[in-house]
């Protein structure tokens, strides 16, 4: 009887802990998610000036003929997006998971290359190559066939949206190769026996079951259309072609800044991602995989002849453009003397890396700094605290405790460029004054960071049996020593590899950061913004080459660390 007691008062103490944990999580979180995105929606709809509630934002955001394009830009701009990528990632998922092309694995992985690498940098690669004026195809052509006007113009609707196409392709590609691989193939060998053709059995089979799959990429690209903020901003704003991210920058960067229209138009983008995801997770969540039928046997690739060629080649002219072509663009701008001039011998040059630590040294190391920093800082904070929010979801009975997992997904809606205004007008003022400080940017690295953290913590640590936690009580060991010896030694492989990802999706934040910068705050995407705005191309391309070089070594190094299933959806 004694023991018992002694056990059940344990047992309580643990219960007791274990909520003021859950309570403590749920309230930070809570409060750097849900403040500023109160503080944003009150902002839309609060005239400041007369003290009274008002709907006169919205009246003015859907009759203003700049701000009405900008929306409808965004549309636009989803949908073509969505179209390049059915016609793209579809063939190329089939031919990289069902049959015997060649260089299926090589796809693959340059796949998740394109997948990790900023779209804004990858639209300065397109600068380079189809700007109107210099870039390197539309010489080319001009000298071929002897035209006078250049045959492409990146600066147009077209080109944003071809160059955002390249860069979210790969959400619809991983989200239906992950249905193929896991798909039973019986049904698809049952029509092959009953005399079903290759290409019947593609209509009538395979497609209508991985649709689910192909409805949750899509979303994502729609969802990655809406909120990117780079891209557009690079391609598009020359032309004054404007999406509402880009609309909201622009009204927050008025003199004086408009913040009442920059809240109320990024209220539409938080809305929209936040109905695209509860859509994407409450229905298409439930029915993604109901075709696995546990240990399926391994799929037989399809022979496809002389096709397997046709589709290989492709594939891998897809990845070169979204990869290989913007890459190699940036170098060469990054070695000639006269951007715009071919890299011929007396053309070639490495003063634009000497520039970088010469003549822009103080702001060029700053901004490195400050990067490293915060990146490195949101890695720790995030993985921190998402093995909290994890181990307390997984391994406690706490009412409540999948309100993190909401909380987490609420912050995964909030776009970047959104947030940035959130936060400015939630923690500008009394009592935090953060404005103009590396806090904010933590802040928001955290919030948006926080979600992806948390999905590879709770994948993590299901893996991990109880059991092996329970033995290590048994035995004497108290909670941390458990979570020393046996937990986290376990989860470290995880836990670094995402880290990484995280070190490697905010060491090159645009969108968010674009919104907290203020003077001696720099970091590397507004550095490389600023090189944009000033046309200095050469001084640019050495820069984008070199974070370039570096995310892709950090996305390289994650997929190796969490091997074949890094960045897939």
């Amino acid at each position: 009887m004694r023991s018992d007691f002694i056990k059940s008062m344990k047992n309580l103490k643990h219960e007791k802990i274990r909520t003021l944990i859950f309570v403590s999580a749920a309230v930070i979180l809570g409060f750097f998610v849900l403040y500023p995105l109160g503080i944003l929606f009150k902002r839309s709809l609060y005239d400041y000036t007369a003290n009274a509630w008002t709907l006169q934002n919205y009246f003015t955001f859907y009759t203003d003929p700049e701000l009405y394009s900008a929306f409808w830009n965004t549309l636009k701009l989803a949908f073509a997006t969505s179209i390049f990528s059915l016609l793209v990632a579809l063939p190329m998922a089939w031919g990289v998971s069902r049959t015997d092309m060649p260089f299926r694995q090589t796809c693959r992985s340059m796949v998740v290359l394109t997948f990790a690498t900023p779209s804004f940098l990858g639209a300065i690669g397109w600068i380079v190559l189809l700007g109107p004026r210099a870039g390197i195809v539309n010489q080319i052509t001009m000298g071929l066939f002897g035209l006078e006007e250049p045959l492409f113009n990146i600066f147009s609707f077209g080109g944003m949206a071809f160059v955002m196409g390249l860069f979210v392709y790969p959400f619809m590609f991983f989200s239906v190769v992950s249905a193929l691989d896991n798909m039973d193939p019986n049904y698809e060998q049952s029509a092959k026996i009953l005399g079903s053709s290759t290409l019947r059995v593609i209509l009538t089979v395979t497609l209508p079951i991985v649709t689910p799959a192909i409805l949750s990429g899509l979303i994502l690209v729609i969802l990655e259309s809406f909120v990117v903020f780079g891209a557009p901003a690079i391609v598009g704003n020359p032309a004054y072609i404007h999406t509402l991210s880009t609309q909201v920058y622009n009204l927050f960067s008025d003199d004086p800044p408009q913040f009442h229209m920059a809240a109320t138009a990024a209220t539409p983008i938080v809305i929209v991602t936040a109905i695209l995801l509860i859509f994407q997770r409450s229905y298409l969540g439930k029915r993604q995989f109901i075709t696995v039928t546990g240990k399926s046997p391994q799929p037989e690739l399809i022979e496809i002849g002389k096709w397997k060629y046709v589709l290989s080649a492709f594939s891998l002219i897809v990845v070169f453009v979204s990869i290989g072509m913007p890459t190699l663009a940036l170098f060469q701008a990054s070695i000639v003397k006269v951007w715009g001039n071919f890299p011929t011998f007396d053309n070639l040059t490495l003063d634009n890396y000497l520039d970088l630590f010469t003549s822009n040294r103080d702001i060029v190391v700053r901004a490195f700094l400050n990067s490293f920093i915060l990146a490195i800082g949101a890695a720790f904070v995030c993985i921190a605290f998402t093995f909290v929010m994890a181990w307390i979801i997984e391994r406690t009975t706490v009412p409540g405790r999948e309100f993190l997992s909401l909380l987490s997904m609420i912050g995964m809606s909030f776009p970047g460029v959104a947030l940035g205004v959130a936060l400015v007008i939630a923690f500008a003022g009394k009592p935090f004054f953060l404005y103009g400080t590396l806090w904010l940017f933590l802040v928001g690295y955290f919030v948006k960071g926080t979600p992806i953290a948390f999905m590879f913590a709770r994948s993590s640590l299901k893996q991990i049996h109880e059991e092996l936690e329970h033995s290590s009580r048994v035995l004497g060991a108290g909670w941390l020593k458990t979570m020393k010896d046996i937990t986290l030694p376990l989860m470290k492989k995880g836990l670094f590899s995402v880290g990484t990802i995280i070190f490697c999706m905010k060491f090159r934040d645009m969108a968010t950061s674009i919104m907290l910068y203020t003077g001696g705050l720099e970091v590397i995407s507004i550095l490389i913004f600023e090189f944009v705005e000033e046309a200095e191309m050469g001084t640019l391309g050495a820069l984008t080459f070199i974070v370039m070089c570096i995310n892709l070594t950090l996305v390289a190094l994650s997929k190796k660390l969490v091997g074949k299933g890094a960045f897939e959806m």
